[in-house]
């Protein structure tokens, strides 16, 4: 007990000493820091990413055993600048949500990546949702688009798709959504060489954009109190909640 009980009051006298930073440059807001020897940095997450690779272009930032695939700082500011540039050239504008329902993967970072540099919200989704699941988190937070597969082990993801968007399976390729039950879902981007109805594929989208200028345009006005991600809570009772992050 005497141990928990110093345990307890080092840690409360190393909260009492954390410091309360006010920028008047970010509205206002508050922000916590822990004494240590790295200060605060006021960035966002692209620029973190676009640091990165300025100091480390060469040096391996995502490897992937199951799928052989390697990357490096250089290559993912490369990929994520031309990925990012894709949704906004989709009609994406900063704030919107960008769903993901996926398992890990190459294609799942990048995205992760090429939202936080577009200003798009990233909306996390279980890959074991299954249809009522992702129709209810889609409309909880209007999601604008949603990256997925087409398949991930028992999940149907397009199957499902079809289900929620009933057209979906009728409409042309590379075309955009409109569903009186979710009015704000506009696209759905499938990472399958497949050319499936109503969907846009992956690789298209990366390699769409004709000009990354507008992207450009859109960083400079992120800040780093913008909403980057949404995670829903699982729970055993009720609806999963969302929350900003």
């Amino acid at each position: 007990f005497r141990v928990r009980l110093r345990l307890f009051k080092s840690v409360f006298n190393e909260w009492r000493q954390v410091k309360r930073l006010n920028s008047s440059q970010a509205g206002g807001l508050s922000y916590f820091h822990n004494p240590g020897t790295e200060p605060l940095r006021y960035l966002t997450i692209g620029q973190l990413a676009t640091g990165a690779a300025g100091r480390w272009p060469d040096t391996d930032v995502f490897v992937s055993v199951q799928h052989d695939t390697r990357l490096t700082f250089s290559q993912v500011e490369q990929q994520a600048n031309k990925l990012a540039a894709g949704f906004l050239d989709l009609g994406l504008e900063p704030g919107d949500r960008l769903g993901i329902c996926s398992p890990n993967s190459t294609q799942w970072f990048l995205t992760a990546v090429a939202a936080a540099k577009a200003g798009l919200v990233l909306v996390s989704m279980n890959p074991a949702y299954m249809r009522d699941e992702l129709e209810y988190c889609l409309q909880k937070v209007a999601v604008r688009a949603l990256v997925t597969d087409e398949t991930y082990k028992i999940q149907q993801y397009y199957k499902m798709l079809c289900e929620i968007v009933p057209d979906l399976s009728e409409l042309p390729q590379s075309t955009k959504l409109s569903c009186s039950k979710l009015p704000n879902f506009s696209a759905i981007i499938v990472n399958s060489e497949k050319n499936l109805p109503g969907t846009f594929r992956f690789c298209d989208v990366l390699e769409s954009a004709g000009s990354l200028q507008k992207l450009y345009e859109v960083q400079k006005r992120l800040r780093p109190e913008h909403y980057a991600n949404i995670q829903f809570t699982s729970g055993t009772t009720g609806k999963p909640k969302a929350v900003p992050l």
